[in-house]
């Protein structure tokens, strides 16, 4: 595991990640990296969000939750020289599903992913490039959005996004409303 914004640098901890919103102005993240496997004489490091449960596909790298993408930001300032690659790694042994994603984030090739050898089922799709942190900058920023509009998208599955006015009481008044 590696520890980013907890201030515990002695035991390890890297510092808070942060990115600089154009309304908010400066957002603080912090979180726990389940795992990162750093190989220094390539310059290449794997990293993985274990799941146990189940992980659905995704078509683009919009649909690809935050959790990888501020990740992949995270260890890129802290490893800047370093080819960055970040999956999921699916652990349920009671549903005997075990196996990496076919959902990989970073700045190596398809062709490079590949080579890693890693066993995954099914094909697997890759959102790679030279360089993406300004494109996953600008994902994890998009999601603040709401909070300057103060309008929040709402939606279930199977239908588009709507947005609708953000109203305080509103949660209460759908409490109410089940009631």
């Amino acid at each position: 595991e590696q520890q980013f914004g907890y201030y515990t640098e002695e035991k390890g901890s890297w510092p808070v990640y942060q990115l600089h919103h154009p309304q908010l102005g400066k957002l603080q993240f912090l979180g726990t990296i389940d795992r990162i496997d750093e190989h220094s004489s390539s310059q290449v490091c794997l990293a993985v969000d274990f799941k146990t449960g189940n992980i659905r596909s995704f078509k683009s790298l919009e649909e690809i939750p935050p959790q990888l993408k501020l990740y992949y930001l995270v260890i890129k300032e802290q490893y800047p020289d370093h080819r960055i690659l970040i999956t999921y790694r699916i652990v349920n042994p009671d549903e005997n599903k075990t196996g990496f994603s076919r959902i990989w984030i970073g700045d190596k090739s398809p062709e490079e992913i590949n080579r890693i050898n890693l066993t995954f089922r099914g094909k697997s799709r890759s959102y790679t490039g030279k360089d993406i942190t300004d494109e996953l900058t600008h994902q994890i920023l998009e999601i603040f959005d709401p909070f300057v509009t103060q309008c929040f998208p709402v939606y279930a599955d199977g239908e588009s996004i709507k947005d609708t006015e953000y109203y305080y009481l509103a949660p209460v008044a759908r409490i109410e409303t089940i009631r």
